[in-house]
């Protein structure tokens, strides 16, 4: 499976030791799901760090907090079965360094 396919996806996302902390998001593709949790992580740092007006931050960073989080895994909609597969953190964060490789490879 390609990031660019569009395929419908769910982020579920526990964000504390509660289980209320608990939600999800769907996105209309993978790619956007990824994008969808960098932005989340990038809030939460604009939040911690209100008095900052730029923020820059490295992938280890990133990844570190999805190894914070309680749970984080995504659903990808697989036409081929009618059905939603199953995704785990350590594969979130793969597509997400694949992701932001492909963005940074038009810098270089």
């Amino acid at each position: 499976m390609s990031l660019e396919d569009k395929r419908h996806t769910i982020v579920l996302l526990q964000t504390g030791r509660d289980k209320s902390s608990r939600t999800f998001s769907d996105f209309d593709s993978t790619a956007d799901a990824l994008t969808g949790i960098c932005s989340m992580y990038e809030k939460l740092l604009r939040e911690l760090n209100p008095h900052l007006a730029e923020m820059t931050y490295e992938l280890d960073d990133l990844f570190a907090y999805l190894d914070r989080l309680p749970e984080v895994s995504m659903l990808i909609y697989d036409p081929s079965l009618d059905a939603y597969t199953p995704h785990t953190r350590s594969w979130v964060k793969k597509a997400a360094l694949a992701q932001l490789q492909g963005l940074a490879a038009p810098m270089r």
